[in-house]
């Protein structure tokens, strides 16, 4: 008490007001930093790749004998939900009923992802990430779902090296182009997401994507999977290993999944 009383105000108020700025330092805002990197590892997580995802080798375009790999799958305990999906380049194009021919082509580039409705929705919660419109039903016929980051108002980008689409909005006919076949769809929704893997890409009904490219065979590009809480996902990915998967597709789990910008910012921090 009487060091306080016979000390200056201001140096102990200097000497509490350094203490805050190095507790707020020390916690605090490393606290923010590794939180909003945590976000970044649980929404790729979450909303794309599942605790364990299982995709298609370098080499191929597709999960040979995905119908075995989906068999195997089925027979392990752990799971609780999956969702096979299709994953091909393809090209989309607006206005093209009015463009004149001195008009730049409206076009944008991306993934076009065939996916079960109910399945995909168990296991990422997509439909939670519809901004505008209505999410996907299994009976849907030429309709799509488009991300954010094809369009243009949602990602007001001014630079030649992005592409996005202008003038597109949920009712809005758009034109697809997969394998160089042609197909007239209607923007059912429009998704936004914080994983860019899923605000790039366009979503529609798995079997009518597979009657377009023609692929009879039930082989899909990769496999999401969501375990039973409590399940490992080391555990898994081991006992998919031990019976072959390994073999026609790359097992990884989340943590092996995450892209390398990811790992590197998670290193650095």
């Amino acid at each position: 008490m009487r060091q306080i009383k016979r000390a200056s105000l201001w140096t102990t108020s200097l000497i509490v007001f350094v203490m805050v700025l190095t507790f707020l330092n020390l916690v605090v805002v490393s606290g923010i930093l590794v939180g909003l990197i945590k976000g970044s590892v649980d929404a790729q997580r979450v909303k794309y790749t599942g605790d364990v995802i299982i995709s298609n080798l370098n080499k191929k375009k597709y999960i040979e004998n995905s119908l075995e790999v989906i068999n195997i799958i089925k027979s392990l305990p752990q799971i609780d939900v999956f969702s096979a999906r299709y994953r091909l380049g393809g090209t989309f194009e607006a206005n093209y009923k009015t463009k004149k021919d001195t008009d730049k082509p409206n076009i944008a580039n991306g993934l076009i992802v065939g996916i079960d409705p109910q399945a995909e929705d168990a296991v990422t919660n997509i439909s939670k990430n519809i901004v505008d419109g209505h999410y996907l039903l299994p009976t849907d016929y030429d309709q799509i779902i488009i991300g954010s980051f094809l369009l243009k108002q949602y990602i007001p980008v001014d630079n030649h090296g992005f592409v996005a689409l202008e003038n597109v909005s949920v009712g809005t006919h758009i034109r697809i182009n997969v394998n160089g076949i042609e197909r007239e769809v209607t923007v059912k929704g429009i998704l936004k997401s914080k994983v860019q893997d899923i605000s790039r890409n366009v979503y529609m009904v798995d079997s009518q994507l597979r009657s377009i490219i023609g692929r009879n065979d039930g082989n899909v590009a990769e496999i999401a999977l969501k375990l039973k809480r409590g399940a490992d996902p080391l555990a898994v990915r081991k006992a998919l290993i031990l019976s072959g998967v390994d073999k026609a597709a790359k097992v990884q789990t989340y943590v092996d999944a995450q892209p390398q910008f990811l790992k590197d910012i998670v290193s650095t921090f």
